[in-house]
């Protein structure tokens, strides 16, 4: 069982990182909770029971120390635009799970 008791509000990656860090940042347990047992605080604040096939790490940035995330590399198995989502999205591309990723024109922006 992956849902708690109602339908959890969808969020971005994004959206679910700012939020963990404001709480981090504003309640000291929370963020010791969230270093010793990610995956399972990240479930329960993403509405879930737990996250099954998925590990979270999270490290803590010093004012010296930086982290940099690799992610997996994409695979070759991105399909064509067609003319119209080409026009749609002026220098992206669409990966196959539907994801656009937009790039900045030839020549920059004017």
């Amino acid at each position: 069982m992956t849902s708690v008791t109602s339908q959890p509000e969808p969020m971005t990656r994004e959206e679910l990182q700012a939020k963990l860090i404001a709480k981090a940042w504003q309640d000291e347990s929370f963020k010791q909770e969230l270093l010793s047992n990610p995956t399972a605080v990240v479930a329960r604040e993403m509405g879930l029971d737990n996250i099954p096939g998925i590990t979270i790490e999270i490290v803590e940035e010093t004012p010296t120390t930086y982290y940099l995330v690799l992610p997996p590399k994409p695979t070759d198995d991105t399909e064509e635009l067609s003319d119209a989502e080409l026009e749609s999205v002026a220098g992206g591309r669409r990966r196959s799970s539907g994801e656009t990723i937009l790039y900045p024109p030839r020549g920059g922006y004017c």
